[in-house]
């Protein structure tokens, strides 16, 4: 490009001002150095669950003139069944006809475990007809729609007027919502046809912390009120950046799946725009809270090592060993 005599003597008369990024330094979380002291002994005990961690070393983590937190990275082993205790129930409501009343109830269980669609349609299908079948009627289906990505219970007889009634209300959880049976029916029939399911324990997890977060002058909200507060930034459960640590199980060896959550794997996220949380330039970190929670405000499930003894007593002896790692970067300016 060529340039007038006027526009060199510009540029040589007005420069500009040089713009290069704001100085910043790295501050590192690990949540394998979480400690928690008994105050009876003095001594450390082992907490039960990586997402929920309270680390202070009576001492500065981070000091130095810094107005801005922000989250960078985070890098998460994902071990938490997608059917897990909080969620592995389902609750079955009969009539004697489709407009009712209600005559009787029952609520089934399915063990703990990771399960693709074809997976859990067999695992609720054998409990529904277990142990003479509930209502009576042994001839029930569950199966899985691979084309439309949903589930269909039917009881197969003519007798049986049905319906599902999810128990999912606030910080509760059952299988609806993962099953893609989320609205309760005020009708009864032989067939109950799901829509989308998601094979999800959570859809997504929020990073929490308000020692972090207490220097905001603009509180995070959200559409929910269970979750959305104080928050680091929101993990959403999909891809990319999540690797898929095996895709069969013991119940059934031919078993793939591409969903995220049917399968144990590895998560991680780089944040290139994250949220800028403001600091007071007077204080320094010297306590860092976190918890991990999940779409219902719950602390992540955890799923503890356990020992069994002769009897088949189970107990927990120590915590679960998934972890996560955070990168919060600082900001001098």
């Amino acid at each position: 490009m060529n340039m007038t005599v006027g526009q060199i003597r510009e540029l040589v008369e007005n420069p500009g001002t040089p713009i290069r990024p704001p100085a910043t330094a790295v501050m590192t979380i690990d949540s394998r150095d979480r400690v928690v002291i008994d105050p009876a002994t003095g001594y450390r005990v082992d907490t039960t669950t990586p997402y929920e961690i309270y680390i202070n070393k009576q001492q500065t983590l981070m000091n130095g003139f810094f107005t801005r937190i922000a989250m960078s990275e985070i890098n998460m082993q994902w071990g938490i069944p997608n059917v897990n205790t909080r969620n592995n129930t389902l609750r079955l409501d009969q009539a004697n006809d489709p407009e009712g009343p209600e005559i009787a109830s029952t609520v089934i269980a399915i063990q703990e475990n990771f399960y693709t669609p074809e997976e859990l349609a067999r695992a609720v299908q054998e409990e529904l007809n277990a142990n003479g079948g509930v209502f009576g009627f042994e001839s029930w289906t569950c199966v899985w729609i691979e084309q439309d990505n949903r589930f269909v219970i039917n009881a197969n007889d003519p007798n049986a007027y049905f319906r599902i009634s999810p128990q999912n209300i606030g910080a509760q959880d059952d299988l609806c919502n993962l099953m893609g049976l989320s609205y309760p029916s005020q009708v009864y029939g032989r067939s109950v046809f799901g829509s989308f399911a998601s094979m999800q324990y959570t859809p997504y997890f929020d990073v929490v912390s308000s020692n972090i977060t207490k220097k905001q002058n603009v509180r995070d909200n959200s559409t929910s009120f269970l979750t959305g507060q104080n928050l680091l930034c929101r993990v959403y459960i999909s891809q990319p950046g999540v690797n898929l640590q095996r895709d069969r199980t013991a119940l059934d060896e031919e078993a793939e799946t591409t969903i995220v959550g049917c399968r144990p794997f590895t998560l991680y996220r780089e944040y290139s725009t994250p949220k800028q949380i403001y600091w007071d330039t007077k204080e320094f970190i010297n306590v860092i809270d976190l918890r991990l929670v999940d779409y219902k405000g719950n602390t992540l499930y955890s799923l503890p090592q356990r020992a069994v003894d002769d009897a088949g007593t189970v107990s927990t002896f120590c915590g679960d060993a998934s972890q996560f790692q955070l990168t919060l970067q600082v900001t001098e300016t």
